[in-house]
């Protein structure tokens, strides 16, 4: 992986692989589809790392999102009451 400066950030191109669990996302690889481009900073890199995002890792992140929304929703109606 080699660390490119674009618009002054460093950048990694991970290729096929996810940039939350790192495994494959080609085609043939069972996460091929429902995949979609992405990019995070990642602290170990100190730069961006560009690749893509897999289903299940776009899935827990959103019932995590959720979540969280409903935690914080429970709390203002207690606070409200």
């Amino acid at each position: 992986m080699a660390k490119l400066k674009i618009n002054g950030q460093d950048k990694i191109y991970i290729g096929n692989q996810c940039v939350w669990c790192r495994q494959d996302t080609s085609f043939g690889s069972g996460r091929y589809v429902n995949r979609y481009p992405a990019e995070i900073y990642s602290e170990e890199h100190q730069a961006i790392l560009e690749g893509y995002c897999c289903d299940v890792c776009e899935q827990e992140y959103i019932e995590e999102e959720l979540w969280r929304k409903v935690k914080s929703n429970s709390r203002k109606k207690l606070k409200r009451s």
